[in-house]
């Protein structure tokens, strides 16, 4: 049997790229099946994740030109993501950079399989029908744990039926998040399964062992957001580093030279990429992060962590991180960047009942993938 993945791969992001690794992982040694992972990213994404960003709004200009004069910085992110990509991602062989191009490659599989990550996020900016298999005419259609990105897609996209009539077309279908349930069903009437995000499905040890994770002899914090640009919250981090006594260190290269988290005494690591991310995650003595995929990690590899929110919340609907705390009994480990200054920030989480959780989380995804292998 032979299964195509097409997910956002080539995003110079770590969840993004080891959600991918983990389906591809979970595939092929748990199934012994053949897997590649269509190598498509449409200009969008491409744009969004360059070292330039040609989006024209006055805040990407005014980042751009910040960003010029920390050219070496900036590409040495690049190449440590798509050192991972080439290295441990088994690629179609050819780029694909426009969606006609996709037009009879799922000849190829027996399965296609959109997800993980936030494929069916309409609005991102590298949002598109290529996700929801619209190219797909010969293969079962499988949708693996799409998240919509906190985005309702009845109300964010001008054409809700077209994506209706996608959904309906596929095999197999399941969604991440519960908002992500709930809108599809308004939109199709289909009750669709929340199935665990890839990552999930590996232990820490099938991590280990899948991936080089060097150990790192230092007390130290991560820090993992998804903007470091506010001035409040760095000043925040700098007292936590007095707090504790151990530095903080990040690993986006061009948000730490552009926003100069230097003189509030945030350190660079030596290397980014999903290896960087995970060797700190595994030895981190504190972990501080907002995306949903480092409360995954945080929670797989038992760290004490702590997940963070603005005091503001941007956007009710953005359930991601709420839904993975809950899942798995962790939702006392989120708190405001206020809180940091007053909680016992090394305070240890009991890991026996969020174990049994996960666990419970894999073996129902792993249900979810039999039936559609059959």
């Amino acid at each position: 049997m032979r299964i195509g993945i097409i997910t956002f791969h080539a995003s110079l992001n770590c969840g993004s790229m080891l959600q991918a690794f983990a389906l591809q992982e979970i595939l092929e040694k748990k199934y012994h099946v053949d897997v590649e992972v269509i190598n498509y990213s449409n200009w969008g994404q491409r744009n969004y994740y360059a070292n330039w960003d040609l989006y024209p709004r006055p805040c990407v200009i005014k980042s751009n030109f910040k960003a010029l004069a920390h050219h070496d910085v900036i590409e040495k992110v690049r190449n440590d993501y798509q050192d991972f990509e080439k290295k441990y991602l088994h690629l179609t062989p050819k780029l694909l950079k426009k969606r006609k191009e996709l037009d009879g490659i799922d000849k190829n599989y027996d399965i296609v399989i959109a997800g993980g990550d936030q494929v069916w996020n309409v609005r991102c900016r590298d949002a598109d029908v290529a996700y929801f298999l619209s190219f797909v005419k010969n293969a079962k259609k499988v949708a693996y744990s799409p998240s919509l990105g906190a985005r309702n897609i009845n109300k964010v996209t001008l054409n809700p039926k077209k994506y209706e009539r996608l959904i309906k077309d596929f095999d197999a279908l399941s969604v991440r998040e519960d908002n992500g349930k709930k809108w599809l069903k308004d939109l199709t009437g289909l009750d669709i399964p929340i199935i665990a995000d890839p990552t999930v499905l590996l232990t820490e040890e099938e991590w280990e062992t899948a991936l080089p994770i060097n150990n790192i002899e230092e007390k130290f914090i991560l820090y993992y957001a998804f903007s470091y640009s506010s001035e409040y919250n760095n000043k925040i981090m700098q007292e936590v580093i007095r707090k504790t006594g151990m530095p903080i260190y990040i690993i986006d290269g061009k948000s730490w030279a552009i926003n100069k988290l230097d003189q509030y005494g945030i350190k660079l690591w030596k290397k980014s990429g999903p290896l960087a991310f995970l060797e700190l995650m595994k030895n981190a003595d504190l972990v501080l992060v907002q995306s949903f995929h480092g409360i995954v990690f945080s929670a797989l590899f038992h760290k004490t962590f702590w997940s963070l929110r603005n005091k503001e919340i941007k956007n009710p609907d953005d359930d991601r991180a709420r839904v993975i705390l809950r899942q798995t009994g962790l939702t006392s480990r989120a708190i405001t960047y206020d809180d940091l200054l007053s909680v016992d920030l090394l305070e240890a989480v009991d890991y026996v009942e969020v174990d049994t959780k996960m666990q419970h989380m894999r073996e129902e995804a792993f249900k979810y993938i039999e039936n559609f292998l059959e």
